[in-house]
């Protein structure tokens, strides 16, 4: 697949666009919370790992507020 999108003329991107926090430096990344909104929308992302159903709760609705407007 690769070969064919340089073909192309498209240029392969070694990023695979996921907003991952490891500065708790831990077996996996930190939950995110409210408190990393900026942060995640500062990054230019498009996807975010790794959310809570309880913890996150908040950045979750902010975030869908945020991607709405």
């Amino acid at each position: 697949m690769q070969t064919f999108l340089q073909d192309c003329g498209l240029r392969i991107v070694p990023d695979n666009l996921r907003y991952i926090d490891w500065s708790a430096r831990q077996s996996s990344p930190k939950s995110l919370k409210l408190e990393d909104f900026d942060s995640i929308v500062a990054s230019g992302k498009l996807l975010a790992r790794k959310f809570d159903s309880t913890e996150s709760a908040s950045l979750i609705k902010m975030i869908l507020e945020h991607i709405s407007h």
